[in-house]
């Protein structure tokens, strides 16, 4: 049994990703029926994204994080910290990661793949529309984002 309602979902090979009230972002593993906890932050998960075996979740104090799905880590890295809440992530398999804020600001930021992770490049563009969704093509050349207007 849950003991928080859960804001978003994703169904990932390894099982069922699920992000909650709580803050918590969990894995229910489809091979070993076990519960795995992935992120944790003080604050609602507002948008969750996949790519492969990367993970991309946002919180409502702005708060970015990422991490392997395969990771030992259990918390997760901080990337970044927004000026509002995200409710909209796109994560490409190059590292390339697109946050549609409340507040109309598309931030693009690019990680390495050194452990720690490092944000390496950070661009903010501001549309002042209310943001509902992206997604990066195949090739994670091209991103694609969606407003409510």
């Amino acid at each position: 049994m849950l003991q928080s309602p859960i804001t978003d979902l994703y169904w990932h090979t390894k099982g069922i990703i699920y992000g909650s009230m709580s803050g918590k972002i969990k894995l229910i593993s489809t091979q070993s029926n076990r519960i795995l906890s992935l992120i944790f932050n003080n604050s609602m998960v507002t948008a969750l994204k996949v790519c492969e075996e990367q993970l991309v979740a946002g919180f409502l104090n702005g708060a970015i994080f990422w991490t392997l799905i395969d990771s030992n880590e259990s918390n997760g890295h901080q990337i970044i910290t927004t000026t509002s809440p995200p409710f909209a992530l796109g994560i490409s398999h190059l590292g390339y990661i697109c946050i549609c804020s409340s507040d109309g600001r598309i931030t693009f930021v690019q990680i390495g793949s050194t452990n720690p992770i490092t944000l390496i490049n950070k661009q903010i563009i501001e549309i002042n529309s209310d943001l509902s969704c992206v997604s990066f093509s195949p090739s994670s050349n091209v991103s694609i984002v969606a407003s409510l207007d």
